[in-house]
């Protein structure tokens, strides 16, 4: 009977799913969650948006956990998003020059000139003085080659369909003796399940499911491509939801191993340095 029940309930949230997941691809904009997702149930606003210091303050944690000292250095952070607040709090904190690259997502300038006014007086400084010290680019080309001291990322590498060009890429404009913080989050970013998205084959989830930028890369992926590329790295942090993930583990899609140790990875947090 407890297997019945637990395969029942797994069949309807798996109809839950599925109907939330077409509604989010098929009906719901970017711009539309940006002004109502708040009222969506259990869709997370990226947080850029509304309180960039939460993700700065993730960065400084584990920057300074780690002795890497960010004051006065060249700083590049991948995915900015709708506006340049992240790249303001960054600046404004360490007093470094800071770098932004978007090469997808369209600036927004009412957005922005909302930050920046509340970056510029929690910090007395100038809206000037800020915005000057932050440079956005939509691709590495624009950064000065082998300039940058610190890479930043959150919640990024997971939308990342050419991981192994974005990885070049940064080599290219980095240091030798460069580090990089990437935060990432392989569970679904829409839904209270966190791991449902690994029932599906890449068919069905590309053509119906997927909103367009959710790859459902494992970090093992990652960590290959950065070990390829000569890049070592290290695990600060790791978050898994073993419950959530007893519930589909049975039903698991064959393009996904079943046997990596990585699949449960929700949230991860990684040192990135070359070897």
């Amino acid at each position: 009977m407890k297997t019945f029940l637990k395969k029942y309930n797994l069949f309807l949230s798996n109809i839950y799913y599925v109907s939330l997941r077409l509604v989010r691809k098929f009906i719901f904009s970017d711009e539309f969650l940006l002004k109502y997702g708040k009222y969506v149930p259990y869709y997370r606003i990226n947080t850029n948006q509304l309180r960039p210091e939460v993700i700065v303050n993730e960065y400084e944690k584990y920057l300074k956990e780690n002795k890497i000292n960010w004051e006065g250095q060249k700083i590049l952070e991948v995915g900015c998003g709708k506006t340049n607040s992240t790249g303001y709090e960054i600046s404004a904190r360490s007093g470094s020059e800071v770098f932004l690259v978007e090469p997808f997502v369209i600036f927004d300038q009412i957005a922005d000139d909302i930050l920046l006014e509340q970056v510029s007086k929690k910090y007395n400084l100038s809206k000037e003085a800020i915005a000057n010290m932050v440079t956005r680019v939509k691709n590495f080309k624009e950064i000065p080659h082998k300039s940058i001291d610190i890479v930043v990322s959150s919640s990024v590498l997971e939308h990342v369909n050419t991981f192994e060009k974005l990885v070049e890429d940064l080599a290219n404009t980095s240091k030798a003796e460069v580090k990089m913080l990437h935060i990432a989050d392989y569970r679904d970013h829409f839904f209270k399940y966190p791991y449902h998205f690994l029932q599906f084959s890449n068919n069905v989830w590309n053509k119906f499911l997927n909103p367009g930028d959710l790859t459902r890369t494992r970090l093992s992926e990652h960590l290959k491509i950065f070990e390829k590329n000569k890049f070592k790295t290290e695990i600060l942090h790791e978050e898994r939801q073993e419950e959530e993930f007893e519930k589909i583990r049975q039903n698991i899609n064959r393009c996904f191993d079943r046997n990596n140790p990585t699949l449960s990875v929700g949230r991860v947090v990684m040192l990135v340095s070359k070897k």
